[in-house]
């Protein structure tokens, strides 16, 4: 049977609910927001040759990339200058340098969230007569 009163909500009520919803609140932004003390940054690393080279006319480079840290999974992406298209993947099939000069070889990764972090190295090819 409904009271005259039975539509006005008792203060101690309000106070339990607005405490629920708050805690409530706090459970739903904590999950995954904020000061994560496991997340590491993103970091893109060249593993191989993993230093600046120097080689001769025509010979080979395997190129090998390591990203740690951020949100997997990943993107990779190799520029290994104007001379050759830029190649997908966390490591390139031989690269061979046929021309004498320097090159730069930049490695990329992109997370899930759009983080992005590069490394680089130089390659120096040197003319095969001068070597020998």
């Amino acid at each position: 049977m409904k009271t005259k009163n039975s539509n006005i909500y008792r203060p101690a009520s309000i106070f339990r609910l607005l405490f629920v919803l708050g805690l409530m609140s706090v459970i739903v932004l904590g999950s995954g927001c904020g000061n994560d003390s496991n997340f590491t940054a993103l970091k893109a690393k060249i593993i191989s040759p993993g230093i600046d080279i120097e080689i001769k006319e025509g010979e080979a480079v395997f190129f090998k990339g390591l990203a740690t840290g951020g949100s997997p999974p990943y993107k990779y992406l190799w520029h290994l200058g104007s001379v050759f298209p830029d190649i997908s993947g966390q490591h390139t099939h031989e690269i061979v340098f046929k021309y004498e000069g320097a090159y730069t070889a930049t490695f990329t990764v992109i997370d899930r969230n759009g983080n992005k972090d590069t490394d680089a190295i130089s390659i120096v090819v040197i003319s095969a007569e001068l070597l020998d």
